[in-house]
């Protein structure tokens, strides 16, 4: 059985679980744009219809071409040097690992009078140590996090709202 302190961190658990698994999801689908984009343009900048349609400027705008090459070169090295495709891919495990262990903190206060229920938020407190550890992986964007945050405490304050009339 769990104390009323413990129950309140079972509650925070479960709405910082839920609130960062949105944030990756967002973040991932960023970083997958981000890529997708890149690569789209990379592979336009640099076919040989570009090419063509770059050697028929006229002279006096040849700095077009140089400017054009330049442009695909640097997208090539920001994709290269930025890894968005590495990143995308850690934001897509941090989200599903983030939403296991909201659905651990579910589970335990579906039943915080299980004799198992302490071992178990230790357990999930553990597990939400190790992914703030290897969330620094990622940049944190804290307008990003702060839009998931009222996102979550708008939707539970809904969902206790119903709750309540449901009861009533």
């Amino acid at each position: 059985m769990l104390s009323q302190a413990q129950i309140q961190r079972v509650w925070e658990g479960m709405l910082l679980a839920e609130m960062r698994a949105l944030y990756f999801a967002d973040l991932a689908t960023q970083y997958n744009a981000r890529q997708r984009h890149a690569t789209w343009t990379t592979l336009v900048a640099s076919s040989a219809a570009f090419a063509s349609i770059i050697a028929h400027v006229p002279p006096e705008y040849g700095w077009i071409r140089v400017a054009a090459t330049f442009f695909t070169a640097v997208l090539s090295g920001y994709s290269l040097a930025m890894q968005v495709q590495r990143r995308a891919v850690e934001a897509s495990d941090l989200h599903y690992r983030w939403n296991q262990v909201g659905r651990e903190y579910s589970a335990i206060w579906e039943n915080v009078e299980a004799s198992d229920a302490f071992e178990r938020l230790q357990k999930a407190d553990t597990a939400v140590a190790e992914l703030s550890k290897v969330s620094l992986q990622l940049p944190y964007r804290k307008s990003l996090m702060e839009k998931w945050q009222r996102h979550v405490e708008a939707e539970w304050k809904q969902r206790n709202a119903l709750g309540q009339h449901a009861a009533a």
